[in-house]
C-alpha cells in the first residue's frame, strides 16, 4: 500500500554521516576532470586521513573540442595538476577513444582486473543517469565489475553532468576551496564554459537539506555489491522508481479514494467515532454521514480539512437498510467501508484492509478483528477467525465494520442492503458479498465494536425474539438461493463448530475444576501456614518475656552488686585515711629504729 507523503529522510538523507572511510577506494574518471568534478572534495577529505585513493582515467579526452594539437597531453597535465592540489599520486591514463567508448567485455574486464590489483573497497564512477555516454558506458561497465566481484566492496555512483538521486552526501565545507583550486587546474574546459561555477552551484544546491553548517557537499549512490547480483535493474534510476521502493504513491491509483459510511442517530457518540476515523493512517478518505433519526442532525465533526465529506438525509427516520443503501448511493470510492456512530476504528484499520486487497487484487472484500466491549468498555470477546464462507452462512461472525469491500460489488453485482429486513441486514449484505468474492482474513484486533448499544442484528441480547424470528427469515431467503446442500454444509460447520465449543468448554470446565481444586489447596495449606506462623509467633512472644525476666533480674542482681563495690570503697578509703594518720604520726615516726632493728633480726634470724 503507498503512502501520499513520504519524510524527506525518506526521500533524501537529512544529515551528513561521518565520514566514511573505505580500506582503499578507487576512482574510474570517463575523461580528465571528472576525477575532481564528481568527487574531489571527498578525495581530498580521504587524502587527510590516510585512505589510499588510485584515479583511472578512461578516455583521452580528445574530443571535448576542436582545440590545438596535444589536447590530450594538455589533460593529462590537468588531471596530473589536480591531483597534487588533492593529495594523491598520479592518475593512470588508459586512452580509450573520447565519445566512442563503448561496453563489452574486454572493457569490464579490464575494470574488473584494476579493482582487483587496487583491493578497492569503494569503486567510484559516474552514475548512469549521466548524459555524457562514455560517463553511461562506464557506469555500466563497473557496476558489472562490481556484480561479479562481490564481496566486501561498493559501488558508489558520484554526478557531474546530471544530477543523481543520491543516498549518501559528504560535507565538503571545510575542502570547498581546496576543491575549487583543483578545478581551476584545467583550463582548457573552463575556456569552452565555466565548470567550475557550474559544480559548484551544485555542491551548494547539494548542501540544501544538511543544515546551516553545512555550506557546500558531494552527492552518492552507495550499492553494495550483494545487491547488484541481478544487475542495476534492482536500483531505483527515477523518482517515481524512488517513490515506489519507499512505499510512495507515485499516481492517485496508488492511493484510491475509500467512501466511509455512517448510519447515525446523532448519538453522543458519534464525534468519538469519527474521531477514529479522522485518527486513519489512510489519507484518501470519502466520509458519508447518514441522518437516519430523520430530525435535525448536528454537523459531523471533527473532520480533515481534506475530506470529501457530506451528510445525506431524506427528512424521515430511516431504517438501518435504509441508511445504508442511501449512503451506498452517494459513495465515490473504489472501496467502502461502514462505520456505526456507536463504534471506533484503530488508527490502521482502513491501512491493514487496502493493503491486504492492493496484495490480493482478486479478491473484492477483506475485513480484519473486532474486540467487542459493552456499554462500560470491558472486554467481552473478539471476533477474529479466518475466512469461511459455510462459517459465515450459519452464522455472521464478522461485524460490518470490520469489512472494506470494492464498490463494484454494489454497482455491477447489485449487492444492497434488504430493507424488509429489521435486524440481521449486515449479515444478509455479507452473505451476498461472498457469493461474489472470497473474503480477505488480516489477522489482529483494528476496531472496537459496543455490544447492545447499537440496533445491529449482533447486538441481539435485547431482542432475542427478533433476532431469532428474522434469522429463520434470513436462512429461508438463502436456502431458495443456495439450496439444501450447501445450508446443509452450513448448519453442519455450525453443528462442527458447536461440538468443538462444547469439547473447548469440557476442556474448560476440566480446568476450572482443577483450578478450584488447586485454590482449595492452596487455601489449606494457606490456613496451615497461618497456624504454624500464630504458634511461633506465641513461642516467640513467651521466649521474647522469659528474656526480659531474665534480664530484668539481671539488672536487680547487678544493682547490688554495684551496691556491694560502692560500700568496698567507702571502708577502702577510711582505711587509708587511718593508715595515713598512722604513717604520719610522732609515735610512728619515733618507733622507726625499733621497728628497722626488728627486721633485720628477723632477717637475722632468717624468718624473713
Amino acid at each position: 500500500m503507498a503512502w501520499d507523503r513520504l519524510m524527506e529522510n525518506d526521500i533524501v538523507p537529512n544529515a551528513p554521516p561521518p565520514l566514511p572511510r573505505p580500506r582503499h577506494a578507487l576512482v574510474f574518471a570517463p575523461h580528465p576532470d571528472d576525477e575532481i568534478l564528481g568527487c574531489g572534495g571527498t578525495l581530498h577529505l580521504w587524502a587527510q586521513s590516510g585512505v589510499p585513493i588510485r584515479v583511472v582515467i578512461v578516455t583521452d579526452g580528445a574530443r571535448c573540442h576542436d582545440g590545438p594539437e596535444g589536447v590530450v597531453s594538455v589533460r593529462r597535465e590537468e588531471s596530473r595538476a589536480a591531483a597534487r592540489v588533492i593529495g594523491y599520486g598520479e592518475p593512470e591514463f588508459w586512452d580509450f577513444p573520447d565519445r566512442d567508448l563503448r561496453y563489452g567485455e574486454g572493457l569490464v574486464r579490464r575494470l574488473l582486473e584494476k579493482i582487483q590489483e587496487c583491493e578497492a573497497h569503494w569503486i567510484l564512477a559516474p552514475a548512469l543517469s549521466e548524459r555524457h555516454p562514455d560517463h553511461q558506458v562506464v557506469a555500466l561497465a563497473a557496476a558489472e565489475a562490481v556484480r561479479r566481484l562481490q564481496g566486501e566492496r561498493e559501488l558508489v555512483f558520484y554526478e557531474v553532468s546530471a544530477p543523481l538521486q543520491p543516498n549518501l552526501f559528504i560535507d565538503i565545507t571545510t575542502v570547498e576551496e581546496i576543491k575549487g583550486q583543483a578545478m581551476a587546474c584545467f583550463t582548457s574546459q573552463e575556456a569552452l564554459q565555466p565548470y567550475s561555477q557550474r559544480i559548484q552551484g551544485l555542491n551548494r544546491y547539494r548542501a540544501y537539506s544538511l543544515g546551516s553548517a553545512c555550506r557546500a557537499a558531494e552527492a552518492f549512490y552507495r550499492i553494495h555489491a550483494r545487491d547488484l547480483r541481478h544487475g542495476l535493474k534492482a536500483v531505483p534510476r527515477t523518482w517515481q522508481e524512488w517513490r515506489t521502493a519507499a512505499s510512495g504513491a507515485v499516481d492517485a491509483e496508488d492511493i484510491p479514494l475509500v467512501s466511509v459510511i455512517v448510519r447515525s442517530m446523532d448519538r453522543p457518540t458519534l464525534p468519538e467515532a469519527l474521531q477514529s476515523l479522522a485518527d486513519q493512517t489512510y489519507p484518501n478518505i470519502q466520509l458519508i454521514v447518514v441522518n437516519a433519526k430523520g430530525r435535525s442532525h448536528s454537523p459531523p465533526y471533527p473532520l480533515r480539512p481534506h475530506w470529501e465529506w457530506a451528510l445525506v438525509e431524506k427528512g424521515e427516520p430511516l431504517s438501518r437498510s435504509q441508511a445504508a443503501n442511501l449512503g451506498l448511493q452517494h459513495a465515490r470510492g473504489r472501496w467502502v467501508l461502514f462505520l456505526d456512530d456507536d463504534d471506533v476504528l484503530l488508527p490502521d484499520h482502513v491501512h491493514r484492509l487496502a493493503q491486504a486487497l492492493t496484495d490480493h487484487p482478486s479478491s473484492l472484500a477483506a475485513y480484519s478483528g473486532v474486540r467487542v466491549v459493552n456499554g462500560s468498555e470491558a472486554f467481552l470477546f473478539d471476533y477474529d477467525q479466518p475466512y469461511c464462507f459455510e462459517r459465515l452462512l450459519a452464522a455472521n461472525y464478522i461485524p460490518n465494520l470490520a469489512v472494506l469491500f470494492e464498490r463494484r460489488l454494489v454497482t455491477e453485482h447489485g449487492c444492497g442492503f434488504d430493507e424488509t429486513l429489521p435486524v440481521l441486514e449486515d449479515w444478509d449484505f455479507l452473505l451476498q458479498l461472498a457469493r461474489h468474492t472470497d473474503f480477505i482474513y488480516v489477522p489482529g484486533v483494528s476496531a472496537v465494536y459496543r455490544y447492545g448499544l447499537g440496533q445491529s442484528g449482533l447486538s441481539r441480547g435485547r431482542q432475542e425474539a427478533l433476532y431469532q424470528e428474522y434469522r429463520r427469515v434470513v436462512m429461508e431467503k438463502w436456502l431458495g438461493r443456495l439450496g439444501l446442500e450447501v445450508v446443509d454444509r452450513a448448519l453442519d460447520m455450525l453443528a462442527r463448530d458447536l461440538e468443538m465449543m462444547r469439547r473447548e468448554m469440557k476442556v474448560v470446565r476440566s480446568e476450572l475444576d482443577e483450578s478450584r481444586r488447586q485454590l482449595k489447596e492452596t487455601r489449606r495449606e494457606m490456613s496451615d501456614a497461618a497456624a504454624r506462623y500464630e504458634e511461633l509467633l506465641a513461642q516467640e512472644r513467651w521466649e521474647r518475656s522469659q528474656r526480659e525476666a531474665s534480664i530484668e533480674q539481671s539488672r536487680a542482681v547487678a544493682a547490688n552488686l554495684q551496691c556491694d563495690l560502692e560500700n568496698l570503697k567507702n571502708r577502702y578509703a577510711l582505711l587509708e585515711a587511718r593508715l595515713h594518720c598512722i604513717e604520719s604520726s610522732r609515735t610512728w615516726k619515733a618507733t622507726y629504729p625499733v621497728r628497722m632493728g626488728v627486721h633485720k633480726i628477723k632477717k637475722f634470724l632468717g624468718f624473713v
